[in-house]
């Protein structure tokens, strides 16, 4: 049986082959219709099987979201039943302000990680590997954007609202 390389080695030996993919257009499906749709396609690919090889991320964060709305709802009620007047606003309202807030944390997150991608390359003096591949920079920072909101969305913002809207009372904004 063949030894398995170290996963921070698979992760970026991936998302080389996706860029490589991109570049070449082997990326053979149906959503690949043209070049950028490929290069689109194969980062969002490259962002799941991200998530998928650091599953004990998507264990560990997840359901620290699902207690931070638990203690949210909570505190706010506590509160509530203590002065309900002071806040000028509803329990509901305010709960689903205090959830939404929560939920939107790993969104926001995908919105610093393109920063941070730039930042490291920077510091490593590879950027310009970025620069010089037949592949539009912008494009390319946007397409991992996509798929890693993509992995936000899926994975985190959807079973957390649902559990928000299941066991929490979430009323979504009117």
């Amino acid at each position: 049986m063949r030894a398995r390389p170290p996963v921070r080695y698979r992760t970026a030996q991936m998302v080389a082959e996706c860029e490589e993919a991109a570049v070449a257009g082997s990326v053979g499906t149906a959503l690949a219709v043209t070049r950028p749709a490929r290069i689109l396609h194969a980062f969002i690919r490259a962002a799941f099987n991200n998530a998928w090889i650091y599953q004990l991320e998507f264990w560990l964060i997840t359901p620290g979201l699902l207690i931070m709305m638990y203690a949210n709802s909570s505190i706010w009620s506590i509160l509530y039943q203590q002065t309900p007047d002071a806040f000028g606003m509803d329990l509901e309202r305010m709960t689903t302000y205090g959830v939404l807030g929560i939920l939107l944390m790993p969104i926001m997150r995908t919105a610093w990680m393109t920063q941070y991608h730039i930042a490291q390359r920077v510091r490593e003096g590879t950027l310009e590997l970025d620069l010089v591949k037949p592949l539009d920079f912008m494009w390319h920072m946007f397409s991992r954007n996509v798929g890693e909101l993509g992995v936000e969305l899926s994975l985190r913002f959807i079973p957390g609202l649902v559990f928000a809207y299941l066991f929490l009372g979430f009323g979504f904004p009117r």
